[in-house]
């Protein structure tokens, strides 16, 4: 998108000498009223829906199309201008065959393009095009899962929520903060761990809650968040905000307040509403549909009991 943009506004190639390669079409979030945080509430409101959550927020005016007649099918968090999609509308030479899978000549003076969808005609242009490469797999695509907190003295960055991608940096930096400082509220952690039965893992056979060190509470609850795989893994960014404030420290509105004066954070625009408690609530409510196992609900259900004063915040 951004070389679309590029083309169109700073090098002033004419749209009609623009094709657009477009394998899949991916919503976008508004730059004034969209933000990433608002998909995962979206999600939970809609049950698991994609197309659903999508299009309510559509709907609202923070994500947007690039086509009203083609209805996206990704969501790999970029964020539009309203001038920006003007300037991406203009493009009228659309490819969508699926991606593009090898170049080559044909007959000399043309070029023969082909893409990995069965059914796709290959195409052929001109031998005179140029060709420019500007993919992106996205925030999450490939990435492998690793331990945040493999030890005591020991961190792994990785993303907890969806972009942008600072603040779950900084979050994972106050909790080691608070680790080394004794401020960690890891009483909580052993408890939440102890009353849901949640699994502690295989490095931790034979041992009770009861017993983990403080960087084992770390190294349990506070895992990276992958956009991929399971429907559920979505809303995996709203349960680690919620341990964020529940486990760095044992007064609730320290992590609370920090985030509202996090100018990386959505919390501190002001007039946010983070809803961290309803919507704990109303994931215990759907528990069921978001096929979470009895013992991740009842996890969500002592996570919400622990936030209540954040109720209406």
């Amino acid at each position: 998108m951004d070389t679309v943009i590029f083309l169109i506004r700073d090098v002033r190639v004419p749209v009609d000498n623009i094709h657009w390669v477009i394998p899949n079409d991916v919503w976008m979030m508004d730059r004034d009223t969209g933000g990433p945080y608002m998909w995962a509430q979206a999600l939970v409101k809609e049950s698991l829906d994609f197309d659903k959550a999508a299009l309510s927020l559509e709907k609202k005016g923070c994500f947007v199309r690039l086509d009203q007649n083609v209805l996206p099918t990704k969501l790999r968090f970029p964020v539009i201008g309203k001038d920006e999609i003007k300037y991406m509308r203009k493009v009228k030479n659309i490819v969508r065959r699926g991606r593009v899978t090898s170049i080559a000549a044909n007959d000399g003076a043309k070029l023969l393009i082909e893409f990995d969808q069965p059914e796709a005609e290959p195409w052929i242009v001109p031998k005179d095009h140029v060709f420019v490469h500007c993919t992106c797999p996205g925030p999450f695509n490939g990435l492998k899962d690793c331990l945040l907190f493999p030890s005591e003295d020991q961190l792994n960055l990785a993303s907890l929520f969806a972009p942008p991608v600072p603040i779950s940096m900084s979050c994972l930096a106050m909790l080691e903060n608070a680790l080394q400082n004794g401020t960690l509220n890891a009483a909580f952690g052993r408890q939440l761990l102890k009353e849901s039965g949640i699994p502690l893992g295989d490095d931790y056979k034979g041992i009770d809650a009861d017993e983990l060190m403080d960087h084992d509470v770390l190294k349990i609850l506070i895992t990276q968040y992958n956009v991929g795989g399971d429907p559920k893994e979505q809303l995996r960014p709203l349960i680690l905000v919620s341990l964020f404030i529940a486990l760095l420290n044992e007064d609730i509105m320290v992590g609370y307040k920090w985030l509202k004066c996090n100018r990386l954070s959505v919390f501190s625009i002001p007039a946010f509403k983070s809803r961290v408690y309803e919507t704990l609530l109303e994931m215990q409510a759907k528990y069921q549909e978001f096929g979470f196992s009895t013992q991740e609900a009842k996890m969500v259900a002592i996570l919400a009991d622990k936030l209540e004063v954040l109720k209406g915040k």
